[in-house]
């Protein structure tokens, strides 16, 4: 009995070693996918200094452009009647507002009227699910490789606090590295800040391109991002700057307007903006068809010039923004 049950042992102990074995090796071609992500060149477009230097050298913008890479494709100063810049950046985030202010503040005189935009994917989920609940944070591992990173980055370094995450504080430091990086499918009008991208897939339809994960609902998560867009808000509204939220329009037919998840994610969002912006909102959705965009959220040069040209005529009807240019 004695060699029977030592072969039981030593089969069942293989059983393990192969499921172990086989567990880490998927972990690691999944890490190396992590890793391969977080290391490509993201063609990020160049920091604040770099834009505070070139449009402070023109004419005071008298509105400026703040927001995610929606704002950084989709706004075109250049052509307003009113002097402005374009101050969007890739992946921008509401914990990221303090900065912003601490930048513009540095170097903008006032008074200057103020647009913002970030989109539901990032305002409702801040990378750092230290704020969410338990069940989302699970729901998010499964989801989405930003908070799979973030969730690495509270487990391993935890003394980074709420503001901050392992993958962000990586994230944020390689992208500046990787500035000068020669991009020839990104790059930036100097006159004006905003940001452009060539079409790398013409064969392949906006509305067919994927739209990034919707992330998991969370209380705590749209409490801190309405608190984060309040105290952006009160800044600089108590420097004499109103500050207007722009709602982006999406690729018509896309998931953004047909997923369910989406959807909920939509609703979600308006809700903070309008409780936060009450009387300051420019809707821009349904202004640019799907020949304007290059993915289900980002305009390509013709449709961030058709956006531009809408939003012309909303700043010519409207006495409070027009007087911001005085």
């Amino acid at each position: 009995m004695r060699p029977h049950s030592s072969t039981s042992a030593s089969r069942g102990f293989s059983r393990w070693r192969l499921v172990v074995f086989t567990g880490l090796f998927l972990a690691g071609i999944r890490g190396a996918d992590h890793l391969a992500w977080l290391l490509a060149p993201q063609g990020a477009p160049p920091d604040w200094q770099l834009k505070l230097e070139r449009a402070s050298g023109r004419p005071a913008p008298r509105i400026v452009f703040v927001g995610d890479s929606t704002i950084a494709l989709g706004i075109r100063p250049g052509l307003l009647d009113i002097p402005g810049y374009n101050f969007g950046r890739v992946g921008l985030l509401p914990e990221d507002l303090p900065e912003v202010s601490s930048a513009l503040a540095s170097r903008l005189p006032v008074p200057f009227t103020i647009m913002l935009s970030i989109t539901p994917e990032l305002l409702l989920d801040f990378r750092n699910i230290r704020n969410a609940s338990p069940a989302s944070k699970a729901a998010a591992l499964v989801r989405n490789r930003y908070t799979q990173l973030g969730l690495a980055g509270t487990l391993f370094l935890p003394h980074l606090g709420d503001a901050r995450t392992a993958a962000g504080v990586l994230a944020r430091n390689f992208l500046r590295r990787c500035q000068d990086r020669p991009r020839e499918d990104l790059w930036w009008v100097e006159a004006d800040g905003h940001l452009v991208q060539a079409d790398l897939q013409p064969g392949l339809r906006a509305k067919d391109r994927p739209l990034p994960a919707a992330p998991p609902q969370d209380r705590r998560v749209t409490e801190r991002a309405r608190a984060a867009l309040a105290a952006f808000r009160d800044t600089w509204q108590g420097r004499g700057c109103p500050v207007y939220w722009i709602i982006m329009p999406t690729c018509p037919g896309s998931g953004a307007d047909l997923d369910p998840a989406q959807k909920g994610l939509g609703e979600a969002y308006l809700q903070v903006v309008r409780s936060v912006f009450p009387a300051r909102i420019i809707d821009l959705r349904g202004t640019v068809d799907e020949t304007g965009f290059t993915d289900p959220i980002h305009l390509n040069p013709e449709g961030a010039t058709r956006l531009t040209a809408t939003l012309h005529q909303i700043l010519a009807a409207r006495g409070d923004l027009a007087a911001a240019g005085r």
